[in-house]
């Protein structure tokens, strides 16, 4: 009888599990394992869990995006389709998608996650975006992934005209500013180990322009550096 208890709570997990993947997704799984391992974060201890997945399906993301870029933009040189596919699969936005799509609930993990830590200390969601993108293409091959990536990512999440028109690589912008016009600019960062966040000051000619505090480093040269670039009216 336990045996049989057992076995029932092993198919109504499988079946639920199933259930989910299709509404995100609108496939039917064939291969399970590969979404459970796409789920399965390194902090389980697992010898398998979702980092090859996540190196697949960041190339296999890349690759489409590419190709959209391409076909869409058939004037735009290398350069500036580069920066189009950046701002597109940037860890930011592929956090915010998978939070959206609702990958938190999917997600076997070690340690204690809220909102705040997914979209603003960790890439893990993300990662886990790029893992699934992986399982979908070895269980239903390129073209299924590629139907998932237009309709369940890039028609329902991403904003052309906010793409194209907003630059979101603020440091470069003034980095290239400030060479233009003879001016030394320089980030100083620090880490605060009680709060475990970086802050980072930027500075020209000497002088502290404005600070800013984030959980990643990048991210905060990225927001001291917009707000720099409003104040300087770059």
């Amino acid at each position: 009888m336990n045996f049989l208890n057992k076995n029932s709570n092993y198919l109504y997990k499988n079946i639920i599990l199933i259930y989910k993947i299709y509404q995100i997704t609108s496939y039917i799984p064939y291969n399970l394992y590969l979404y459970r391992l796409a789920f399965s974060h390194s902090s389980l201890m697992r010898k398998n869990n979702n980092e090859r997945l996540e190196f697949l399906g960041d190339s296999i993301l890349n690759s489409i995006i590419s190709e959209i870029l391409y076909n869409k933009y058939p004037y735009m040189q290398e350069g500036k389709l580069t920066q189009l596919r950046s701002k597109i699969i940037n860890r930011k936005n592929l956090n915010q998608i998978a939070f959206k799509l609702d990958l938190i609930k999917l997600f076997s993990h070690n340690v204690k996650l809220d909102k705040n830590f997914v979209l603003n200390r960790s890439n893990i969601l993300g990662n886990m975006l790029e893992a699934l993108i992986g399982a979908i293409y070895l269980d239903k091959g390129f073209q299924k992934t590629k139907f998932f990536i237009i309709n369940k990512i890039i028609n329902k999440y991403i904003n052309w005209n906010s793409i194209i028109y907003v630059n979101l690589n603020f440091k470069g912008k003034i980095l290239e500013w400030a060479q233009k016009n003879g001016n030394n600019v320089y980030f100083k960062s620090l880490f605060i180990e009680q709060n475990r966040v970086y802050q980072v000051d930027i500075i020209m000619n000497n002088k502290i322009i404005h600070t800013c505090k984030h959980y990643s480093k990048k991210e905060a040269e990225q927001k001291v550096s917009q707000k720099a670039c409003k104040i300087l009216n770059i």
